[in-house]
């Protein structure tokens, strides 16, 4: 006979969250899920899915309830993974389940059921998708490039790195930008960190020919520590932090400082990109 201290384990790994079925395999009776949400003690979250207690339901509570509702096998994808991974900020309302392609399962409010050919590997008590794969999810859905450099430099500082999104990005037949993909992780792991670092490089040091960069330079400045979004040691450095300049003696830009060998300035490609250049 279970006892309520087995149940109480059961739930306790799940958020509060428990399955008819999982029910069932304890010794209770197939009602005795309905049983406890028509007393009001517990609440249904989805058919044959309730949370055992009668308050607020916790976004990760209603996640465990979609996953055992999706059955053995599903994992959290997309928005949902993205955000178990620290990847965006905000707990998507919608909660994107990841399903065998086989399996058939009834759209609940709530929830998008993705049934994928090739179910990618899962991690976590939380089942979620790789960080890796959760980025690519992500990629599939943006329409902007400076959305897609955004979600590249988020997934760098939460420690994904460039190998393990371009080892999922081979591993799926189609993806959606894949050569944008390829050229923005080369400038991800050669240090670019936001939309406006992308436009420098893209339509500033490209467009007029400057040499490379050491992007994300750090620094101690006064007893300070900085860092400069682009560094180039032989002419003048560029970054948001203009006592690095004032230390090497260039001109204080408000976001980037770039130079060039034979040019003592160079032409503002964007208003919102300033351009200063000095030679030695």
């Amino acid at each position: 006979m279970t006892t309520p201290s087995e149940i109480a384990e059961l739930t306790r790994l799940q958020a509060g969250a428990v399955s008819r079925r999982q029910l069932v395999e304890v010794g209770f009776a197939p009602g005795h899920l309905a049983e406890k949400v028509s007393s009001g003690a517990w609440q249904r979250l989805y058919p044959g899915v309730a949370v055992t207690h009668s308050g607020p339901v916790p976004w990760r509570t209603r996640t465990f309830g979609a996953l055992l509702y999706a059955g053995p096998g599903a994992a959290l994808s997309h928005r949902s993974a993205a955000f178990v991974w620290g990847l965006t900020v905000d707990a998507p309302r919608v909660l994107d389940i990841a399903v065998p392609w086989r399996r058939r399962v009834v759209h609940q409010p709530g929830l998008r059921i993705r049934r994928r050919r090739c179910m990618p590997p899962v991690l976590g008590p939380l089942a979620a998708v790789l960080p890796a794969e959760a980025v690519l999810d992500v990629w599939e859905e943006l329409t902007t490039v400076d959305d897609r450099v955004a979600l590249l430099a988020t997934a760098a500082r939460a420690h994904v790195t460039v190998t393990e999104i371009s080892r999922a990005s081979r591993g799926r037949g189609r993806l959606r930008g894949r050569s944008l993909l390829t050229d923005l992780l080369t400038e991800t792991g050669a240090g670019v960190e936001s939309p406006m670092e992308h436009r420098y490089v893209r339509d500033v040091a490209r467009r007029h020919g400057l040499p490379p960069c050491r992007l994300q330079k750090r620094d101690v400045v006064d007893g300070r520590r900085i860092r400069s979004d682009g560094w180039y040691p032989e002419f003048a450095v560029a970054g948001r932090d203009g006592r690095a300049a004032r230390a090497s003696r260039w001109a204080d830009g408000r976001r980037h400082v770039a130079g060039q060998r034979g040019a003592p300035r160079a032409r503002r490609a964007d208003p919102a990109l300033p351009v200063v250049a000095h030679r030695r």
